[in-house]
């Protein structure tokens, strides 16, 4: 097994408490196995206070680690906040470690190689952007494709109600 490098960052998660707006308690607080998704894995009650988790929201979908791992409404469509920040609280710490192969040193190099030393990383980030930029636009079509409704019949939200 060759060498490891290992990196490692710390993050800052927030401390959010569930305070939805008036009459958004009943509709509003499932957790969902990923942003948009129908099927609830869990609900979260008024007041519970729940951990972010990484990465950025998915419009108004946020992915939370805490009390139950999935992503939860954070907002309404008219921009009311469903989870507010905990001010005077301290923040949760994550540690996030990235383990690595370390490239190996008896392979020689050459100057083109040398400018780029770190050539598999540089293949792999390629690699993640595309997927990245796959995965966005699948999600557009997605939601154009609920706020148009399904077979031309009525969008999922006026069906379903307020999500």
């Amino acid at each position: 097994m060759g060498d490891l490098e290992a990196a490692s960052v710390l993050q800052e998660v927030p401390r959010l408490r569930v305070q939805p707006p008036f009459g958004y308690a009943d509709t509003a607080l499932g957790v969902y196995p990923g942003p948009s998704a129908c099927d609830p894995v869990g609900r979260l009650a008024v007041g519970d206070e729940v951990l972010a988790g990484l990465g950025p929201r998915q419009g108004r979908w946020l992915k939370i680690t805490y009390p139950m791992e999935g992503w939860v409404q954070a907002a309404t469509r008219d921009g009311q906040a469903i989870l507010h920040e905990l001010v005077g609280k301290r923040p949760n710490l994550r540690q996030v470690v990235t383990v690595r192969s370390k490239p190996s040193k008896s392979v020689t190099m050459s100057p083109v190689q040398r400018t780029n030393a770190s050539l598999p990383r540089d293949v792999e980030e390629k690699y993640f952007k595309a997927r990245a930029c796959e995965a966005s636009k699948l999600l557009r079509e997605f939601a154009q494709l609920e706020v148009q409704g399904w077979k031309g019949g009525k969008p999922r939200q006026s069906v379903r109600g307020v999500f």
